[in-house]
């Protein structure tokens, strides 16, 4: 479940200060720290994190306080790109930079879904259910298991080959 914001005036310096600050959390928690922070950023996160959340409610049926951010990515947008006049009629440039956010939630428990209004039930026979229960058993038992390989498990860091290339070229002094 995601939601994402483009072109929001604002630079992706200003935004990241605000917006990595609630990675990891529950939504409700996010949202509290989105209220108690003083930046300019929050108000958009926070509408941002609102509409996730309608989005995980209504499209995918989740339960809101199952709900945490599992993760925050914040983008360069577009650039205006204008000029300010300097000294000796000189211009020089400036960007107005904008940012996209991107924030997606995950579930805390999986497959914890809110509960909808219930279905009615088909009554089923005792002939049915057997039969049911042996195409089942029938069907596991013709899986058979393959055993995957696994990879072998380096224990410490290893250096690239970008690593030595940097250290052997290098130029004397």
């Amino acid at each position: 479940m995601e939601a994402s914001l483009n072109n929001l005036k604002m630079t992706p310096r200003k935004v990241r200060l605000v917006a990595y600050a609630v990675r990891g959390l529950g939504v409700e928690e996010a949202l509290v720290q989105f209220d108690k922070m003083l930046k300019k950023a929050s108000l958009p996160l926070t509408k941002l994190l609102q509409s996730a959340i309608a989005n995980a409610e209504n499209n995918f049926s989740l339960d809101r306080n199952n709900l945490f951010v599992e993760d925050v990515w914040v983008g360069e947008g577009q650039k205006l790109k204008r000029w300010t006049p300097r000294a000796q009629g000189r211009a020089t440039p400036l960007w107005r930079r904008m940012s996209k956010i991107r924030i997606i939630l995950a579930e805390r428990e999986e497959g914890k879904i809110v509960k909808k209004k219930k279905s009615p039930v088909k009554k089923t026979t005792p002939e049915v259910k057997d039969a049911v229960i042996e195409e089942g058993k029938s069907a596991t038992a013709k899986k058979s298991t393959v055993a995957i390989p696994q990879k072998a498990v380096t224990h410490g860091k290893t250096r690239g080959a970008g690593f030595t290339k940097k250290t052997f070229q290098r130029k004397s002094v």
